[in-house]
């Protein structure tokens, strides 16, 4: 797995958080960001498109998620992990 230059805040997080990304190659220009819980369950999905520099998404109206951990798995379109992470929800 590539690492790539990110940043997530906060976290923990109440409802929402913000991924600031620094994409650097034309290949991470269309990606999958996924949350999911413990048990593999998807909350949330999104396609985002990247341009080369940096980048910003926020995942918000997360108040529905009970308090606990949770997974951010960042994928290229082909599949391959690029980025993963624990967040904490209050």
């Amino acid at each position: 797995m590539r690492h790539l230059p990110i940043s997530i805040s906060p976290n923990p997080f109440v409802d929402s958080f913000s991924i600031d990304i620094e994409s650097r190659q034309v290949d991470d220009s269309f990606c999958i960001v996924r949350l999911s819980d413990s048990s593999g369950k998807i909350h949330r999905m999104l396609g985002v498109g990247f341009e080369q520099g940096n980048n910003h998404v926020q995942m918000d109206r997360l108040f529905y998620l009970s308090p606990g951990t949770y997974y951010l798995n960042i994928k290229n379109i082909e599949g391959r992990d690029l980025y993963n992470a624990i967040l904490v929800k209050k």
